[in-house]
């Protein structure tokens, strides 16, 4: 009594199912990309890739420094600035200093670059960085976070002056 060798079976009949399984998802995705009449564009993805917003450069005089209550526990520093487009608030975030409070006087002049962003109907100027008074101080990285300590972007003697920090 002969019996078959049921390992070499399996293997095949498994081989199969995996190539099954791997030919009907491409064969969607190739017929997906040739009725919709666009060619494929393959960029590696990396973990420290992220999606850069347009940055936006505004230039102005400051009208007012409010602070928002943005949720129960932070507050959120908005600068409303005239300038020749017209009026627009810019995001500063909660981490100024009370230096850089009272330098954004009403009538300074000012230059922000951001990203525009619109949050309950309202259009805002995300800022990434900040020029008052010719210093630059980096509000967010590149990533858009909050900078709190950006000791690259500024000078040691606007470093103190600006956040309040030692020198």
């Amino acid at each position: 009594m002969h019996m078959p060798n049921c390992t070499i079976a399996g293997r095949i009949r498994n081989r199969g199912i995996a190539l099954y399984f791997f030919l009907v998802p491409a064969w969607l995705f190739i017929l997906t990309l040739t009725m919709n009449g666009q060619t494929a564009s393959v960029r590696p993805v990396s973990a420290i890739s992220t999606y850069q917003f347009p940055q936006v450069t505004m230039t102005g005089t400051v009208r007012q420094l409010t602070t928002e209550q943005a949720t129960d526990t932070s507050a959120s520093n908005q600068l409303v600035v005239d300038g020749p487009q017209g009026t627009f608030t810019a995001n500063l975030g909660p981490n100024i200093s009370r230096g850089l409070q009272q330098s954004l006087s009403s009538g300074k002049s000012v230059q922000i670059s951001g990203t525009m962003q619109t949050t309950g109907g309202q259009d805002y100027l995300v800022a990434y960085v900040l020029t008052v008074d010719g210093n630059q101080i980096t509000i967010r990285n590149k990533n858009g976070f909050l900078a709190h300590t950006p000791s690259h972007a500024r000078t040691a003697s606007t470093s103190g002056a600006l956040y309040g920090g030692a020198k």
